[in-house]
């Protein structure tokens, strides 16, 4: 009798544990602060004014024509002198998968209503390994090409301008998610 209550206690002492170590492991991943991914700097160009938070998901969501949905957060960053000014926006989601599937729908939007200019000459490419895409510049007369990707929980996309486009592989480098 009293080995039958130990097997019990036992027993449930072990399925609580397992419960327990179960509940613990499949908690959601912790958001990540989308400015965190930002470098200092850029090609020795430091940062000279950001937008993070709520206030960059407010303004990405100005300028997007589609939902944008799932962002944990948003930051704005903007490196070096105006003449020459890079414009990285950053955005992080729950999951690799999320981030992947943003930026898909991302391409997929720029494909389906980029009419001209965004999708004219979009390209894919390849930089350490990474899929890169590159639209073409906006406004046309601008000369600053875009370029967007997926890398770990974030979602990047950079305006670089004509006079550093040679530079464009060291920038994306840089930037890891």
């Amino acid at each position: 009798m009293i080995r039958k209550k130990i097997g019990i206690t036992i027993s449930i002492v072990g399925i609580l544990i397992i419960a327990t170590s179960a509940t613990l492991y499949m908690q959601p991943p912790q958001p990540v602060r989308a400015v965190d991914f930002a470098p200092t700097e850029l090609i020795g160009m430091p940062v000279v004014s950001q937008l993070e938070g709520e206030e960059a998901i407010e303004k990405t969501r100005r300028i997007h024509a589609g939902p944008i949905l799932h962002i944990q957060d948003a930051a704005i960053i903007y490196y070096g002198p105006e003449i020459h000014r890079i414009k990285l926006w950053i955005s992080t989601y729950e999951n690799e998968s999320m981030a992947y599937a943003e930026n898909e729908k991302m391409l997929e939007g720029i494909i389906r209503f980029g009419k001209g200019y965004w999708a004219e000459n979009l390209e894919e490419m390849t930089i350490d390994g990474k899929s890169i895409y590159k639209t073409s510049p906006h406004p046309p007369s601008s000369g600053h090409y875009h370029y967007f990707w997926a890398d770990g929980r974030a979602l990047f996309y950079i305006e670089i301008p004509p006079a550093l486009q040679g530079r464009t592989d060291d920038i994306i480098r840089t930037i890891k998610g």
